[in-house]
């Protein structure tokens, strides 16, 4: 089964096919901690990715500041998260990410897609959905 066809995937399809390959910004976000949590957020166009990784065993909560956006309140939220051996997608308004506090799964991560709300780019066709691995 190749990755396009695994249902595991099915919600970061989108995503890995359309994520730009470069990039007008990079900013490490100040909730990283050295040697425990990396979030980075990078710019393309008018849209920003945010990253983060749990390099630890137990699971990590983070209050997420998204001010490095001048117009936040213009903005809307795709995000993408570990979630029971699978994958989370959930859709945040631009007054949801102002108090945005993500969970990080041990050793785990997501990636945050944000767009000037109103445009939709093809790399956020995708619905809040969960995707559990199954074992044969």
């Amino acid at each position: 089964m190749t990755l396009l066809n695994d249902p595991l995937y099915k919600p970061i399809i989108p995503l890995i096919r359309d994520l730009p390959v470069t990039w007008d910004s990079t900013i490490v976000l100040p909730q990283s901690k050295m040697g425990s949590c990396a979030i980075i957020a990078k710019k393309h166009g008018r849209d920003w990715y945010v990253a983060a990784i749990n390099g630890g065993n137990k699971e990590l909560k983070i209050q997420l500041d998204v001010s490095f956006i001048r117009q936040v309140p213009k903005y809307k939220a795709t995000l993408i998260t570990d979630y029971d051996n699978g994958f989370k997608t959930s859709n945040f308004s631009s007054e949801q990410l102002k108090t945005m506090k993500v969970t990080l799964a041990p050793q785990g991560g997501f990636v945050m897609c944000l767009t000037p709300a109103g445009v939709q780019p093809s790399a956020h066709n995708i619905n809040a959905t969960k995707h559990k691995i199954s074992n044969p």
